[in-house]
């Protein structure tokens, strides 16, 4: 799937748990009672996540002993941006639904839309200490209570098709201006190849690309100084990094804000090109049935710049996908011990076999059951020092589609130093930050 609001990506995997334990919102009947839980899940993510949980709410529903029957309404992650806001503001929400963490979440958080699960976890240390602090710390509130469970992480990687530069004699790329080199000399060799694949049409996964950039500019305390209001979005880095994603242009597809994401990560399967920057769940995709790529991908953290003064282990990233209950179900009870059973061995080792990321501590999950790509974001993914949230999680959709609009404009022609000014003054007017 793709990260959509991004904000931010990483199926909450999870560790063995050997029962469910219950908090009670109410009372809501007995075990013969039938209890009917509407639950709305993401069904893009090329087999990965929406497989696995059609096959668990099927074994759910069939062997449960609570008389509970989880109906499920499958829906693409870009269009839930749209469809549930306006069944929340119809009072027709779903009794669960996946989502991004961060500030997207701020409207219903303030608005008291969401169940306080804190219980669940504070109730069961076993099962709140499989958890790492920053899944957890993504759906904290100001309030101190937990919002949701985290199901997935991810980080944006490079992938890298080994192959298609052994053809070439072409070494993978370690830095900056390696990557610049390698996507000239397959140019060169080869203009019918892509040397780095992109699509932009949502406009956030450029934006995305530029806020990795920023982060190994100017290091991890950008963003938190604009935070405290001791920086600015007039800071030079921005510009540097708008200048610096130009000079990749020339070898992204052509019209390639014209191609959404799945469409670029199709071409990248197919062994189209040689370099896609994206998201850790893009294992799942490179291990498709139909993939022809899932014996020649090397995955590598965001290059250094000449003269940067970010940590090449620094993350940009978040939760990427939160289970989620609705303040209004009547069925809590029920919505929990559906989501919680879900945690279980069975279910790990499922999601891991199709490369999704559980958001574990390191020491608690055997990566020897991993796919080596899998695996290997995990990997990178734990030994981050530090994540910065995609920015549109990190500010919310008003100002995070903008600076998503912002870079896109960039890209297409706009001055980058009159663009970041005027979006300065657009985040004064349009940011509050979160209580």
């Amino acid at each position: 799937m793709n990260r959509s609001i991004k904000i931010v990506g990483i199926a909450v995997l999870l560790i063995a748990i050997a029962g469910v334990s219950l908090f009670a919102k109410g009372d809501q009947g007995s075990s013969g009672a039938k209890k009917e839980v509407t639950y709305m899940t993401w069904s893009d993510d090329g087999g990965g996540w929406a497989s696995i949980m059609k096959e668990y709410i099927d074994q759910f529903n069939a062997t449960n002993k609570d008389n509970i029957t989880i109906v499920p309404e499958w829906i693409h992650s870009e269009q839930s941006k749209i469809t549930l806001p306006t069944r929340m503001a119809a009072g027709e929400e779903p009794d669960i639904f996946d989502s991004w963490a961060g500030d997207y979440l701020r409207s219903y958080y303030e608005t008291k839309k969401l169940l306080d699960v804190s219980a669940a976890f504070n109730n069961d240390p076993a099962f709140k200490a499989q958890f790492s602090e920053y899944a957890i710390k993504a759906l904290t509130y100001p309030d101190g209570k937990i919002y949701g469970f985290p199901h997935k992480v991810t980080a944006d990687f490079s992938f890298i098709n080994k192959k298609i530069l052994d053809k070439y004699g072409i070494p993978v790329p370690l830095n900056y201006n390696d990557y610049i080199e390698v996507a000239k000399r397959l140019k060169a060799a080869d203009p019918n190849l892509v040397p780095i694949e992109f699509g932009n049409k949502d406009a956030w996964p450029m934006a995305s690309y530029s806020e990795m950039v920023v982060d190994r500019l100017g290091g991890s305390n950008v963003i938190p100084e604009i935070m405290a209001g001791r920086g600015s979005w007039t800071n030079p880095v921005f510009i540097d990094a708008m200048n610096s994603m130009k000079e990749m242009l020339p070898y992204l597809p052509n019209g390639f804000n014209a191609f959404n994401m799945d469409e670029s990560i199709n071409n990248f399967i197919a062994g189209n090109a040689a370099i896609i920057i994206n998201g850790g769940w893009l294992v799942s995709s490179i291990l498709r049935d139909d993939s022809k790529v899932k014996d020649d991908i090397v995955v590598q953290p965001h290059p250094l710049y000449p003269n940067g003064r970010g940590n090449s282990k620094a993350l940009l990233g978040q939760t990427s996908q939160n289970i989620i209950l609705s303040a209004s179900t009547k069925q809590s009870d029920a919505a929990i011990a559906f989501v919680k059973g879900f945690y279980t061995t069975e279910w790990v080792q499922k999601c891991i076999e199709k490369g999704l990321i559980p958001p574990f501590k390191a020491n608690l999950v055997d990566t020897s059951k991993m796919h080596p790509y899998t695996k290997r974001v995990f990997e990178l993914i734990s030994e981050g020092p530090s994540v910065q949230l995609y920015y549109d999680l990190q500010f919310g959709p008003v100002v995070g589609v903008e600076y998503n609009n912002v870079v896109q404009g960039v890209m297409s022609g706009n001055d980058p130093k009159t663009a970041f000014e005027r979006f300065d003054q657009f985040y004064k007017q349009n940011y509050t930050p979160l209580r």
